[in-house]
């Protein structure tokens, strides 16, 4: 049962970052997914005034918020993300940024921003 249910998320998931693609070509940054408590990619390389759209595809609200889990660093921060809700941001200073979400403190990720 629970294969089918993994089954069912994984087509809602491909069909929607497929919609995202036709609806949004003028995105030409990067998407970050939000499934079984991980995002994915866990880390990213982007460049200056790259945009980041993250999407929770999972069955649980997540945030992002920026910095580690002990010291936020308030760069950015979504609100709660419900299944299916999504965050935009534009990174316009380079460096090399964690992230983590409140609710679930082991969920981490970094990207670095380019020059």
């Amino acid at each position: 049962m629970k294969n089918n249910k993994s089954a069912k998320y994984l087509v809602v998931f491909i069909l929607g970052l497929s919609l995202l693609y036709y609806l949004f070509p003028f995105f030409s940054s990067h998407i970050i997914v939000i499934h079984e408590f991980d995002y994915r990619p866990d880390e990213l390389v982007i460049n200056k005034d790259d945009k980041i759209l993250w999407i929770n595809y999972d069955v649980e609200p997540h945030d992002i918020i920026s910095g580690n889990p002990s010291m936020r660093e308030n760069i950015f921060n979504s609100k709660l993300l419900g299944p299916g809700l999504r965050f935009i941001f534009d990174f316009n200073e380079p460096g090399e940024y964690v992230y983590h979400c409140s609710i679930h403190p082991t969920m981490t990720a970094k990207f670095i921003v380019k020059p």
